[in-house]
C-alpha cells in the first residue's frame, strides 16, 4: 500500500479480485456478510476464535459488511493470511457438463418415500465448495438403472463451474421429497471434482474427459431419526472413488456411479495442458487432436512439443494419402479438400502466435509442399495417367504452393494429355466444368469431323501491318491515294470520311457493281407499314443500333490474304488484290457470301447494351446464394438468338447457299462477362447450360431449313452446314463441346440432318469459305460462269457499324475485326453501308436507305421473326419449358403442306394426353383432333387399358402408361370443364389445373386439358405463379 493509503496491484490480478469478490458474495448483493466470510475461513482453515477479528480488520466502515473497496485494501494489506491471499488470486479454471448419467443403486429405504424404484426422480446439485454457492441445478429423471442423461444442448442455461487449486465443486445426487406438504429435497450422496482429479484426464482429452465417479453411503440405510422427522440429513458421509479424502469403499454402501462428459474452457488449460505435455508427452493424436494441441501451443509456445506435433501430422497425413492412386476423381477431390481445409485451419492457428510463426512457419511450409509433391507424382504413375487425378492433384498443389516445381511438369502433362494449349491458364481449368475438360470427338457421335488443324500464331505486327494496307487500298478504291500515319492523325476512319463526304464524290464503276449486289433482309416490317403500338414499341430501340435484331446483310466478298495473313498474290494459282483490276467482275472463283448479323449482347462487359433488355426481376422466392440482381431472361435470350439463327439460315436459303459456314455466334465476348451482372451464371454448370442451349437453337432451325422433304426418298440436303469450332480455351472448348453434343441430340430425333453437318476443328473460317468458294462444282464452263459461288459465311457483325473498328489498334482476335482485315471488297462495301467509321444516332431506316442508296435492293423475307414477349418475373417454371414449332409427333404444316420436323417421341419422353372422360369410358374410337392422332399412334382403337379406366373416373385424375414395350408413353389425364363456370374462373383453374398436375407429372400439355378443341376460356397464366404451370391454348 502506498503512503497516499491507495492500494497497488498488479493489473493482471484486476479481474482475479473482481471474480474473486463475486464469488465470495454468496448472495449476491454486493457485499460479504459475516457469515459468507466465515464459512471461507472455516474451509481455508482459520479458527473460529480468530474469524471476527478478521472481519472486524475488514469492516473499517464498521457497517456490518464487507464493501469492494475494504476487501481489496484488505487482501493487499499486511493483516489478510497468506493462505486467504493465494486462494483469492488463484487460477479459475472454467470447465463445462456436456452431459451426466446417473445410475442409482435400489434401496429398500425408497418404498418409504416412493411407490417404487420406477418412480423416483433423482437430480444434481452442483455448487462451490468454498463458498457454497450453487452454480447450477440439473433437471429431474426418472427411475434408478435408465442411464439418466441430463443434456444442457436442451437447456438454456449453461452447466459451468470453475475449480481452483485447492477448491473443487460439491456434486449432490438429491431426491425431492414425496409429499406435497413437504418442501425441499434429500441429498443421499454427495461428490467432489477437484483440479487435480481430472487435470490429466483433461490433458489427454485434449480439452475434454469422461470423469467416473462412485459415490457411497455412510450407513446402512438413508433414513435416520432427523429423517423419520421430515429433516435432511445436513452432513450426509459419502465416499468419491478418486478423490482426495475419500471414505474406503469396503466399509461403505455404494451409492450411485456418475458418468461427467466435461470439457475445459478458456486459455489457463492451454497452459496447464501443456505442462502436463512437457512431463508425460503427447498421446496419440489424430487429425482432430493435433489441431488441438497446436491451438494450446498457439497460447503457451513449445517448441520441442511443436516439432513432435507436427512430425506426428506429416505422418498422419502421408499415410491417409498413400491410397491416392486408387481413388476416383470424386474421392480424391473430397480427400484432398479436407487435409487442404486441415493446413488452412492449423496455418491460421500457428500464425495467431508470434513465437510459433518465427518457429514453425517455414517447417509447416516444408510440410504442405512435401504433401503436394507426393500427390503430384502419385497422379502420374500408372500406365495411363487418370487426368481426373491429375486434376485433383493440381488444385491441391496450387492452394499449397503453385510455384512447386512439380506443378509446372504436371500441369505440362495434363494440359496436352487434355489437348489445350500451353499458355492457357492453370486456374481457368482447374476450375472449368468437367464436361468441357475432355475434347469432344464428333466422330464417335456419328458426325462429321472434316478438319482438325491447327490455327497459326500471328505476329500483331503482321496482323496489324495487313489492316494498315487494307485501309489504304481501300482508300484508293475510293479515288484517295493518302498514305496512313497513325502519328500525325492521319487515320483511315478520318480520310475515308473525308473522301465520301465531298460534294463532288461518286462511287467508281468497280464499287458500283458490288454494290448493287447487296441484298438487305429486313428482320421486321418497314416503319411506314406499322401499326400505332408498333410504332410506339419501336420508341425504345437502341438509337445507335443500325442493323436491328434480326436484320441481316449479304454482301460478295473474297479474301485477299491467307489464314496466314500472308498475301494471296503470293499463291498458286496467284490471285491479285480486289481493286487492282477496276474492270474485275463481281464473282467467279473465290468469291463467296458475307452475311452479316449482329448477335444479342448480353455480357461484352458490365455495360452490355442489351442485358437490361432480356433479364427481369429475381424471384422473390429464391433462397439461394446467387442470383440477387436482375435476372437473365434466359428463356426469351435463347428464344431470340433461336429465331436469330433462323433468319440466316431463311437469308442463306433464299439466296440459294449450298454451304453455308457459321461458328459458336454470340458465344464469345457476347457472353464472357455475364456472370458479373448474373452471378448464377458464376456457375461452370449454369453456364455451359446456356450455351448448350444457344447450340441446340441452331440445330432446330438447320431441321426446318437445310432439309428437303422428298415424297419418295424422304428428307434431302438443300444446304449444307460447315461449323468451324476453335479449340484453344476453355471457353472455346465449352463452345466446341455443346455444339456436337446439341448436333449429336438433333441428329439422333432427324437422323437425315447428319449428312447436312460438317465439323472443322481449329479451322480459320474465311480460309474455309474461300477454298470452298474456288473448288465448288460449276453448273457451266468456268471461263464463262463469273457468279458468285453458292457458299455463304456468317459475320458476328457490331450492330451499330459493320466491321465495328477493324482500322483501329484493338480487336486482336475479334471475327468482325479479323475478317474486314484480310478482305478489301468487304472492308468497301461494309463502309458504304455504314457510311461512317464511328457509331452515331441512327434513324429509323437508316439501313435502308443507305442499301438502296448504293445500289443496293431491300427483300422482305416474309414471314418476319417474332420477338419473345418479356418475362413478368424469373420464375424457375419457365426455365423448364422448351416451345417446339411442330405437333407432339413430330409433325408441322409447312407451306401447306404436311412435313416431319422432328422424330416421334421416344423411349425416354412422355406425351400428355388430354382425354375426354367419356372416351376413357367408352373407348377412343370416336376421339378427334390431336388425342385422335395420339391413340392411332399408340395403337388403340377399342378401348383403353384396364388400368387406365380404373384409374381415371372423374375429372382432375391422371394416369401414366407405357405401350408397344415401353417405347411409348403417354399420361392420360382428364382436365376440369370450365364451360358451365360463370365466377371464379381464374382460381378454380389454378386449383383444379395444379390438382390435375400432381401424380408426379413434370411434364408441359400445350393442349387444353378441358378436352374441348376450342375452350371457351383463354387464361394467360402468370409465369411466377409456380402452382398454375399449365398453359391453355385457344
Amino acid at each position: 500500500m502506498e503512503n497516499t493509503g491507495k492500494v497497488s496491484y498488479q493489473r493482471e490480478d484486476m479481474d482475479k479480485i473482481l471474480a474473486t469478490f463475486k464469488k465470495w458474495d454468496a448472495n449476491g448483493n454486493g457485499s460479504i456478510s459475516k457469515s459468507e466470510l466465515s464459512n471461507i475461513l472455516d474451509h481455508i482453515g482459520v479458527a473460529g476464535k480468530d474469524r471476527q477479528s478478521i472481519f472486524n480488520s475488514i469492516d473499517t466502515s464498521g457497517n456490518g459488511k464487507i464493501e469492494y473497496e475494504e476487501f481489496v485494501q484488505w487482501l493487499y494489506g499486511t493483516m489478510c493470511p497468506l493462505p486467504v491471499r493465494t486462494s483469492a488470486l488463484a487460477d479459475r479454471y472454467q470447465v463445462c457438463v456436456d452431459s451426466i448419467r446417473l445410475d442409482l443403486e435400489d434401496d429398500p429405504s425408497f418404498s418409504g418415500w416412493f411407490h417404487d424404484a420406477s418412480t423416483i426422480r433423482p437430480f444434481l446439485l452442483f455448487s462451490d465448495s468454498l463458498t457454497r454457492k450453487r452454480y447450477f441445478q440439473s433437471s429431474e429423471g426418472l427411475g434408478l438403472k435408465s442411464h439418466l442423461s441430463f443434456d444442457n444442448k436442451t437447456k438454456h442455461e449453461v452447466w459451468q463451474f470453475e475449480l481452483c487449486e485447492g477448491q473443487g465443486v460439491d456434486i449432490e445426487i438429491c431426491l425431492p421429497k414425496a409429499m406435497q406438504s413437504l418442501r425441499g429435497h434429500h441429498v443421499i450422496g454427495k461428490a467432489m471434482l477437484t483440479l487435480d482429479s481430472i487435470g490429466a484426464q483433461i490433458a489427454r482429452g485434449l480439452g475434454s474427459a469422461t470423469v467416473f465417479l462412485e459415490v457411497f453411503a455412510a450407513s446402512k440405510g438413508l433414513t435416520d431419526a432427523a429423517e423419520e422427522k421430515g429433516e435432511e440429513n445436513p452432513n450426509p458421509t459419502v465416499s468419491t472413488s478418486g478423490a482426495a479424502g475419500s471414505v474406503s469403499p469396503r466399509s461403505r454402501r455404494l451409492i450411485a456411479r456418475l458418468n461427467l462428459n466435461l470439457t475445459a474452457l478458456g486459455p489457463l488449460w492451454a497452459k496447464r495442458n501443456v505442462s502436463l505435455w512437457r512431463q508425460s508427452g503427447l498421446p496419440d493424436l489424430d487429425l482432430d487432436g493435433i489441431s488441438k494441441v497446436l491451438q494450446a501451443l498457439a497460447a503457451e509456445p513449445d517448441r520441442t512439443l511443436l516439432n513432435e506435433a507436427l512430425q506426428m501430422a506429416e505422418a498422419f497425413l502421408a499415410n491417409r494419402l498413400q491410397p491416392f492412386r486408387s481413388w476416383t476423381g470424386s474421392t480424391a477431390d473430397k480427400e484432398l479438400k479436407e487435409v487442404l481445409s486441415w493446413l488452412k485451419k492449423n496455418r491460421d492457428t500457428l500464425d495467431s502466435s508470434s513465437e510459433l510463426r518465427k518457429h514453425s512457419s517455414k517447417e509447416f511450409e516444408q510440410l504442405g509442399e512435401r504433401l503436394a509433391a507426393g500427390v503430384l507424382s502419385a497422379s502420374l504413375e500408372g500406365e495411363v495417367a487418370d487426368h481426373e487425378l491429375m486434376r485433383s492433384a493440381l488444385t491441391f498443389a496450387c492452394a499449397v504452393d503453385p510455384h512447386l516445381p512439380e506443378v509446372r511438369h504436371v500441369e505440362e502433362t495434363f494440359k496436352s494429355m487434355m489437348r489445350f494449349p500451353r499458355n492457357i491458364k492453370l486456374h481457368d481449368l482447374l476450375h472449368a466444368s468437367e464436361a468441357d475438360l475432355t475434347q469432344a470427338d464428333p466422330k464417335q457421335l456419328g458426325l462429321d469431323l472434316a478438319t482438325d488443324g491447327t490455327l497459326p500464331s500471328i505476329q500483331d505486327d503482321v496482323r496489324f501491318g495487313v489492316r494498315d494496307d487494307t485501309a489504304e487500298r481501300v482508300l484508293s478504291l475510293l479515288g484517295n491515294k493518302t498514305q496512313l500515319n497513325y502519328r500525325k492523325g492521319v487515320t483511315y476512319a478520318r480520310v475515308a470520311m473525308e473522301t465520301i463526304g465531298r460534294s463532288d464524290f461518286m462511287l467508281p464503276t468497280l464499287l458500283q457493281t458490288l454494290m448493287a449486289e447487296v441484298r438487305f433482309f429486313r428482320g421486321e416490317k418497314a416503319f411506314c407499314s406499322r401499326s400505332i403500338p408498333e410504332l410506339l414499341a419501336a420508341q425504345s430501340r437502341d438509337r445507335e443500333a443500325l442493323l436491328g435484331r434480326f436484320d441481316v446483310i449479304a454482301a460478295p466478298v473474297r479474301a485477299d490474304y491467307s489464314d496466314k495473313f500472308v498475301p494471296l498474290t503470293k499463291a498458286t494459282p496467284a490471285v491479285q488484290f480486289f481493286g487492282n483490276d477496276l474492270k474485275e467482275p463481281i464473282g467467279g472463283p473465290g468469291w463467296f457470301w458475307i452475311f452479316h448479323a449482329a448477335a444479342i449482347n448480353i455480357g461484352e462487359s458490365e455495360a452490355a447494351d442489351d442485358f437490361p433488355e432480356y433479364s427481369v426481376p429475381p424471384d422473390p422466392s429464391y433462397r439461394g446464394r446467387r442470383g440477387h440482381n436482375r435476372w437473365l431472361d434466359e428463356d426469351r435470350y435463347v428464344s431470340d438468338m433461336g429465331l436469330l439463327w433462323h433468319r440466316v439460315l431463311h437469308a442463306a436459303s433464299h439466296m440459294g447457299i449450298e454451304d453455308m459456314i457459321l461458328f459458336p455466334f454470340g458465344m464469345g465476348a457476347f457472353l464472357r462477362n455475364l456472370h458479373k451482372l448474373d452471378n448464377r451464371y458464376s456457375d461452370a454448370a449454369a453456364m455451359r447450360g446456356l450455351r448448350y442451349r444457344i447450340a441446340s437453337a441452331l440445330f432446330d432451325a438447320a431441321v426446318l431449313l437445310c432439309l428437303e422433304d422428298q415424297a419418295e426418298t424422304g428428307p434431302k440436303v438443300q444446304m449444307r452446314l460447315h461449323l468451324c469450332l476453335v479449340d484453344c480455351s476453355l471457353e472455346s472448348r465449352s463452345n466446341h463441346n455443346v455444339f456436337i453434343e446439341a448436333a449429336a441430340a438433333k441428329v439422333a430425333q432427324s437422323p437425315a440432318l447428319a449428312a447436312a453437318l460438317h465439323f472443322h476443328r481449329n479451322c480459320d473460317a474465311l480460309e474455309l469459305a474461300r477454298q470452298l468458294a474456288e473448288k465448288m462444282p460449276l453448273s457451266g464452263r468456268a471461263e464463262l460462269d463469273v457468279a458468285v459461288r453458292k457458299v455463304g459465311l456468317l459475320n458476328g457483325a457490331n450492330n451499330k457499324q459493320l466491321g465495328n473498328h477493324w482500322f483501329g489498334h484493338g480487336a486482336r482476335s475479334a471475327i468482325d475485326e479479323n475478317l474486314h482485315r484480310r478482305s478489301g471488297a468487304m472492308c468497301a462495301s461494309s463502309l458504304l453501308v455504314n457510311l461512317s467509321t464511328e457509331p452515331r444516332f441512327r434513324s429509323a431506316e437508316e439501313l435502308a436507305t443507305h442499301v438502296h442508296a448504293t445500289g443496293g435492293k431491300c427483300i422482305d423475307l416474309l414471314p418476319f421473326p417474332v420477338k419473345t414477349g418479356k418475362a413478368r418475373s424469373g420464375s424457375r417454371i419457365v426455365a423448364k419449358v422448351r416451345v417446339v414449332p411442330y405437333g407432339i409427333l413430330g409433325s408441322q404444316l409447312f407451306h401447306g403442306q404436311l412435313r416431319v420436323a422432328a422424330a416421334e417421341p421416344g423411349a425416354g419422353e412422355v406425351v400428355v394426353d388430354p382425354a375426354g372422360l367419356p372416351y376413357i369410358r367408352s373407348g377412343p374410337s370416336g376421339a378427334g383432333g390431336a388425342s385422335g392422332q395420339l391413340y392411332k399412334w399408340i395403337g388403340i382403337s377399342s378401348h383403353f387399358p384396364q388400368s387406365v379406366q380404373d384409374a381415371i373416373t372423374e375429372s382432375l385424375q391422371a394416369k401414366f402408361c407405357s405401350y408397344d414395350n415401353g417405347q411409348k408413353n403417354v399420361i392420360h389425364v382428364v382436365g376440369p370443364d370450365f364451360r358451365s363456370r360463370r365466377s371464379n374462373i381464374w382460381a378454380d383453374a389454378v386449383d383444379e389445373l395444379a390438382k390435375g398436375s400432381e401424380n408426379d407429372c413434370t411434364w408441359i400439355s400445350v393442349l387444353p386439358l378441358d378436352g374441348s378443341r376450342s375452350p371457351r376460356f383463354r387464361f394467360d397464366v402468370d409465369a411466377s405463379d409456380d402452382n398454375a404451370f399449365l398453359v391453355l391454348l385457344s
